[in-house]
């Protein structure tokens, strides 16, 4: 779908929120009533009145698509409450998801992950920002007990994955 198509097909109070010059790849209007739109450097999901998410793609983590309750969980790097997408099964469902899916690989340049002792996982990330500079990400998650050196990991491997793309530690 164009941008201009996908533009047009938007409410006009939706549009009215979406950053001049953003290029919409693809929209949804949501089983919810709200509206999800993926343009080239972020993901909004949009009211008649207000900005619900407006978030880079470098802080996606993932977005998983569950077909049985026709929902696309997007799961954000900072740990935040995940945000649930009730796509719904409408016809433009797989071009929006394929869009998300996209723009996520787009951001991620470089993954590493380290299995920590007693569970957990410490993961590195080399991620794109919109202007195509590169940051790294160093994560924790499903640690029970942080071990007593995490620093030292995370400083290992963000050092690491630093030196894969040419980045100064």
């Amino acid at each position: 779908m164009s941008m201009r198509r996908s533009l047009r097909q938007l409410p006009e109070p939706i549009r009215a929120q979406i950053p001049a010059g953003a290029k919409v790849l693809a929209s949804r209007e949501l089983t919810d009533g709200h509206w999800a739109v993926a343009t080239a450097e972020r993901v909004l999901v949009l009211e008649a009145e207000k900005s619900l998410v407006d978030r880079p793609w470098a802080e996606v983590d993932r977005a998983t698509m569950d077909s049985d309750t026709e929902e696309l969980t997007v799961t954000w790097v900072d740990g935040a409450e995940p945000t649930v997408l009730p796509v719904g099964d409408q016809p433009g469902v797989a071009d929006f998801t394929f869009a998300v899916k996209e723009r996520v690989d787009n951001s991620l340049v470089h993954v590493e992950t380290e299995e920590l002792p007693g569970g957990g996982v410490l993961r590195g990330a080399i991620r794109r920002n919109p202007d195509g500079s590169l940051f790294s990400q160093v994560t924790i998650s499903g640690a029970r007990r942080t071990p007593t050196d995490i620093d030292r990991r995370a400083a290992d491997l963000e050092t690491r994955i630093r030196g894969v793309v040419g980045l100064t530690p």
